[in-house]
C-alpha cells in the first residue's frame, strides 16, 4: 500500500474547500480532513486588544487534535477510513502493494503549524 498526503492551503474564501471536495469525490480511496472542523469553542477563541475574535490564528484551532487525526491516517489509512464509516473503493485489478490511499488536508493555516512530535 502506498500513501499520498495532499495539502490545500490559501486565503479565506479562496476555493480550498471547493477544490478539496472535488478531489475527494474524484480520487478513489481518498479521505478529506478540513481544518475548519477543528475550531475551538467560540468562548475560548483569543480576543485582540480591540475585542475582536482572532479566528485567523493557530490558537483558535485544536491543531493537536487535527494532527492526531492526520497521524492516525498515516499509520493505517484503511482502518482510519473504516472507523469513520468511509468505504474506500478497491479496484479489483490492483494488488494491495499497488493501492494508493490519499489524504487531502485543507485549511488556511495548515502550512503554518510546526509539528513538534
Amino acid at each position: 500500500m502506498k500513501t499520498l498526503l495532499v495539502g490545500v492551503g490559501g486565503m479565506t474564501n479562496g476555493g480550498k474547500s471547493t477544490l478539496s471536495r472535488s478531489l475527494y469525490q474524484k480520487i478513489p480511496k481518498s479521505c478529506l480532513i478540513a481544518q475548519d472542523s477543528y475550531f475551538k469553542d467560540d468562548s475560548i477563541v483569543p480576543v485582540d486588544s480591540n475585542g475582536f475574535k482572532q479566528y485567523d490564528m493557530l490558537d483558535a484551532l485544536h491543531m493537536d487534535t487535527m494532527m492526531c487525526e492526520v497521524d492516525s491516517w498515516r499509520r493505517d489509512p484503511l482502518s482510519f477510513m473504516k472507523q469513520r464509516g468511509l468505504n474506500p473503493e478497491h479496484t479489483a485489478s490492483s494488488s494491495a502493494d499497488e493501492e494508493v490511499y490519499v489524504l487531502i488536508v485543507e485549511g488556511f493555516l495548515i502550512f503554518n503549524h510546526s509539528d513538534s512530535g
